[in-house]
């Protein structure tokens, strides 16, 4: 056997040790995909107001003076 290979043994422990570090971890990634998820709704709510406020200014704004046309 060379020294890369482990036995079956081996590697079902390597196996259910990962599997254990796994569901461990589980319970924080949840967590951080939730707050990940609300931070994108935050900022696309946020944009979405800019983009209204954008433009409701150019709707009130006031409209441009037209250039005297030369005859």
């Amino acid at each position: 056997m060379s020294q890369s290979e482990i036995t079956p043994e081996e590697y079902e422990s390597r196996k259910a040790e990962m599997m254990i570090h796994f569901q461990k971890e589980m319970e924080f990634l949840k967590v951080q995909k939730e707050y990940e998820t609300l931070i994108s709704d935050i900022d696309e709510q946020r944009l979405r107001r800019a983009l209204i406020q954008q433009k409701l200014a150019s709707v009130y704004a006031p409209a441009p003076e037209e250039e005297p046309t030369k005859e």
